[in-house]
């Protein structure tokens, strides 16, 4: 793991004697051949198959599944499996699989033996980033290595899931997939780590930058929006930031879709359109019929570690071009998540919390 050097072409896998399955003291030393699956059987040698000769059910692993997004994911996942049993469905959210731990990373995803592998997974406090920031670059730099080279191990695809914040949000116009990242704070400089990690390990993955999430089972705005209301007469909003509100059953759904696709490489994708923090605030307290003043300011108003671009616009045309895949307006996936029993006239509880 630890201290051996970039592109390194043997992996070197030890358990830990740390979750299900894994004998302890067992070491097991093979190369990173995209074409093969490793099998790990315990008190044997590894065997190695071709990957056309693996189990005729596809595996697909989520990680991250406890998260917003990575339950979400999981949810679309586990109602086509339903309908659907020619697949296989696996989670693991970080006591299963902590992506930190390379060894462990590793012999998790190649035990599964999956085709493709979704992270879900994240250090999404953006103001912690800057004093927790070796804990940011491990998750979010690190563990994306960890699992790029257990794909490439096995011979699976990775679907990751970026951010806007690897941005300065100095642009005008949305940004684009070639613009140069210049992330301003410790998160975004984190979470292009990982970017660049995959990147440089691989080329059988697909990351999808995407921008100001809300959903069921997380701490959200929406959500955060509403308590508010119930508990003050007037608070002060950010009217500078411009970014678009991102549903996370939409993303999941787009996700689902292209668990099949060959696309490859660095997509944007969010909900169409764009607003502001205080306009969206605006939309939510409208319809959900709550009454709440607001008075904008400006992002320099609150003095917060971090900061934040100014511009989180994203240009999703190109995943509309190459996959035909374009989500509704941000309004319609809002009201229909105000429409939900999670939230629906439950204003004054943040989920997650």
């Amino acid at each position: 793991g630890k201290g051996k050097g970039k592109g390194s072409q043997k992996s070197e896998v030890r358990s830990q004697g740390k979750g299900k399955g894994k004998g302890k003291g067992q070491k097991i030393r093979g190369h990173l051949w995209p074409s093969v699956a490793l099998f790990v059987v315990p008190n044997s040698s590894p065997c190695f198959l071709k990957k056309d000769a693996m189990l005729k059910k596809k595996k697909i692993l989520v990680v991250g599944n406890e998260g917003m997004l990575g339950s979400a994911v999981a949810e679309r996942f586990m109602e086509e499996r339903l309908r659907d049993r020619t697949f296989e469905l696996h989670v693991a959210d970080e006591l299963e699989c902590d992506i930190t731990e390379r060894e462990e990373t590793i012999l998790h995803v190649v035990s599964i033996a999956p085709q493709l592998v979704i992270n879900c997974a994240g250090y999404t406090d953006v103001d912690g980033a800057e004093s927790n920031t070796t804990q940011a670059f491990m998750v979010n730099g690190d563990g994306p290595k960890h699992l790029a080279e257990a794909c490439y191990n096995c011979g699976a695809k990775l679907i990751h899931i970026g951010t806007e914040y690897v941005f300065d949000g100095t642009k005008a116009a949305p940004y684009v997939e070639t613009d140069e990242p210049r992330p301003v704070s410790e998160y975004g400089k984190s979470k292009l780590r990982g970017e660049k990690n995959i990147a440089a390990t691989f080329e059988d993955y697909l990351i999808l930058r995407t921008s100001w999430l809300f959903g069921p089972n997380g701490k959200n705005f929406i959500d955060t929006v509403l308590r508010l209301a119930d508990e003050r007469d007037e608070i002060t909003m950010v009217n500078d930031q411009r970014g678009a509100p991102t549903y996370t059953r939409d993303l999941a759904e787009a996700i689902y879709k292209l668990g099949d696709s060959d696309l490859t490489g660095v997509y944007h994708l969010t909900n169409d359109g764009h607003c502001t923090w205080y306009e969206l605030a605006e939309y939510v307290l409208d319809a959900a019929g709550k009454t709440l003043r607001m008075m904008p300011v400006d992002t320099g108003h609150y003095d917060r570690p971090a900061k934040r671009p100014l511009n989180c616009m994203l240009d999703c045309s190109r995943i509309g071009r190459d996959a035909a895949i374009r989500l509704r307006p941000w309004r319609e996936a809002v009201d229909e998540y105000l429409s939900t029993s999670q939230v629906k006239g439950q204003g004054s509880r943040q989920v997650g919390e």
